[in-house]
């Protein structure tokens, strides 16, 4: 595990992102991960290979995949990812938004 995806090593980059949201937060929330989804999964992002929005009441993970360092980056640099990190501290508890990648095996 790397707190960056630089550090990966292999054929691939996994990521996972966890969080929950603040009261009343939840659906500002998804509305935003939907939005990233729907880019991670357009001709936009080419690179990315799986991008799945998972919740439990106001608990949200985000399990992704990536081809290459340089399409984390083209993820990262999208108009609805930055939106989303624009808002993510003042819609998640803090200390709640972790964010971890990994290798293949």
């Amino acid at each position: 595990m790397a707190s960056n995806p630089s550090e990966i090593k292999g054929t691939s980059i996994h990521l996972i992102a966890q969080m929950t949201a603040k009261p009343g937060q939840a659906e500002a929330i998804l509305k935003h991960l939907k939005n990233v989804q729907v880019n991670a999964h357009s001709d936009n992002e080419p690179g990315c290979n799986r991008y799945d929005v998972v919740r439990y009441e106001d608990h949200f993970a985000v399990i992704e995949n990536y081809s290459t360092q340089g399409d984390v980056d083209i993820h990262m640099a999208s108009e609805q990812f930055k939106a989303f990190a624009a808002e993510v501290e003042s819609l998640t508890v803090p200390g709640t938004f972790i964010l971890k990648f990994f290798g293949e095996t």
